[in-house]
């Protein structure tokens, strides 16, 4: 991209927008990694959504019929239709 900065410091945090590197982690929370991809997430429910990705788990149930959903978005989309 055309920014520019004045500081070189704040010129390597923007280029990490771009790459997605996250080089520092906090020592208190720990890493929450996926076990079968590695993927590092800053909390334990990220972790949790993405597990759904690599097995058929679908947690979010209707409360209106038998359809279950892997994320809370899709699920209350889809209550919306019981809701018309």
């Amino acid at each position: 991209c055309n920014k520019g900065f004045k500081k070189s410091s704040h010129l390597k945090q923007h280029v990490r927008s771009h790459t997605g590197e996250k080089p520092y982690k906090c020592q208190l929370c720990g890493p929450f990694s996926c076990s079968i991809c590695n993927t590092s997430f800053t909390t334990n429910g990220s972790l949790t959504r993405h597990m759904a990705t690599h097995m058929s788990m679908k947690p979010y149930k209707c409360p209106f019929c038998d359809e279950s959903f892997r994320t809370t978005v899709h699920c209350k989309k889809h209550m919306k239709k019981h809701q018309a």
